[in-house]
């Protein structure tokens, strides 16, 4: 099983389209996971729905974890 981590901070919405091409270059990979993890540390939970949105419209499981607050993306 191959899994993708993509730790993030969506602040604004610069952050989500940052994060929509990192999320359609890892899909678009000869080899593409079989899962994408993105661990957001956002606040703000109408970015949180977008992000959300995002991960629907791919063909991979997307794992969104959400970490209010300045945490890391191992914790």
């Amino acid at each position: 099983m191959i899994s993708t981590v993509i730790p993030t901070y969506v602040r604004d919405s610069t952050d989500l389209v940052r994060l929509k091409r990192a999320l359609d270059s890892v899909s678009s990979q000869t080899l593409s996971p079989d899962e994408i993890v993105i661990s957001d540390d956002t606040k703000d939970e109408t970015l949180a729905h977008k992000v959300q949105s995002l991960a629907l419209s791919l063909r991979i499981r997307v794992i969104y974890l959400i970490h209010p607050g300045l945490s890391n993306a191992s914790s």
